[in-house]
């Protein structure tokens, strides 16, 4: 059976994909809301986001769970850990020069897009994994994610995800997700 998920590849906000049911917050093992992306969470979403998450975890890296969306408008928020605790890594498999891993990029957008599986969510929106928050190379995220993606597809056709977005915040990370070899995801 022919995977039924519609691709997006957009150019702007996580927290302005408002036609999506869920955002994917990639952060630590800790489930801290880290980074400009936290901090504008925290800002627009209310605290109760970073309460819940806190009260969820600490998980393992790789791993994913969800918190409520607080005031935002979205039904959830999927937590997406690709970093171990702190950012320190200690005796964890990291990439030279990178807070993570393929590995680690690999789990975690799987195990969000499970979250948003078994959420029942139609529809999700996730930013480039590992980019901003492990300092992972944007082009090596583009084919991870893209190939986790196409796996979940094969492997859940009657999912009721239809619609992952991959919301891009600067036009490099856009043009490197949005090339024709990379689109390789059949709607």
């Amino acid at each position: 059976m022919k995977p039924r998920l519609e691709l997006e590849i957009r150019l702007g906000r996580l927290l302005d994909q408002t036609d999506v049911e869920g955002i994917v917050f990639p952060t630590n093992s800790d489930l801290m809301l880290i980074g400009d992306l936290g901090a504008e969470i925290l800002r627009s979403g209310g605290i109760q986001i970073e309460r819940e998450a806190r009260q969820r975890g600490p998980i393992g890296a790789g791993e994913a769970t969800h918190s409520t969306a607080g005031e935002l408008p979205f039904r959830c928020i999927i937590l997406a850990a690709v970093v171990g605790p702190g950012f320190e890594g200690i005796g964890t498999e990291r990439q030279a020069g990178t807070f993570t891993s393929g590995k680690r990029i690999s789990e975690a957008t799987l195990n969000a897009l499970d979250q948003a599986h078994i959420l029942g969510l139609e529809s999700v929106a996730m930013p480039p994994i590992g980019v901003a928050e492990a300092a992972f190379p944007v082009e090596q995220s583009a084919e991870i994610m893209l190939g986790e993606i196409q796996a979940f597809a094969a492997a859940n056709p009657e999912a009721p995800l239809r619609r992952v977005v991959i919301a891009c915040p600067d036009r490099q990370s856009f043009a490197v997700f949005d090339r024709g070899p990379l689109r390789r995801l059949a709607s």
